[in-house]
């Protein structure tokens, strides 16, 4: 294998002064270029909403103004929580108690009452899971026997209590 003999050219080399120097960050834009551009942006994301809400309360109040309605308009109920919202933290004594306290006592109730129902469901789960049914299918498939592993599960629940 006989190959030609390519002759290297030297690379062709510029002088150290002749480049020229670009630089890296573009030009900024005028302070109230951007600032216009920002509301711009803010605008369409914020005033359609309120639009859509002012007009929702508007019409809410118009037809709740009316005698004989069941639903108070919007802005009896602003008078009649003004308080509460105002000062949530106030307390009387009693049942007299801002908004606070009573957000309070409904968001403990609700944690006791899912700790509650995660215990009898976790207890539940693994009493079932530890009684054999008696019916291999039922753990492979639950398409073909889950008509009945009710029925099995209630029915050993009741041997294993008595």
């Amino acid at each position: 294998m006989n190959m030609p003999l390519v002759k290297a050219e030297p690379p062709n080399i510029m002088p150290v002064g002749s480049a020229k120097i670009v630089p890296l960050e573009p030009k900024r834009q005028a302070l109230a270029t951007r600032l216009a551009a920002r509301a711009r942006a803010l605008a369409t994301r914020v005033v359609p909403p309120i639009v859509v809400i002012a007009l929702t309360l508007l019409i809410w109040e118009l037809l709740c103004r009316r005698a004989g309605s069941t639903l108070p308009p919007p802005s009896r109920v602003l008078n009649d929580t003004w308080e509460l919202i105002v000062d949530p933290f106030f307390d009387r004594g009693g049942l007299d108690k801002g908004l606070f306290w009573h957000l309070s006592a409904s968001l403990q109730r609700v944690a006791s009452g899912y700790a509650l129902a995660s215990l009898v469901g976790v207890a539940l789960g693994t009493l079932g899971g530890t009684i054999d049914l008696g019916h291999a299918r039922a753990r492979s498939d639950f398409s073909g026997a889950a008509h009945g592993a009710a029925a099995r599960l209630a029915a050993a629940l009741a041997r294993r209590v008595s």
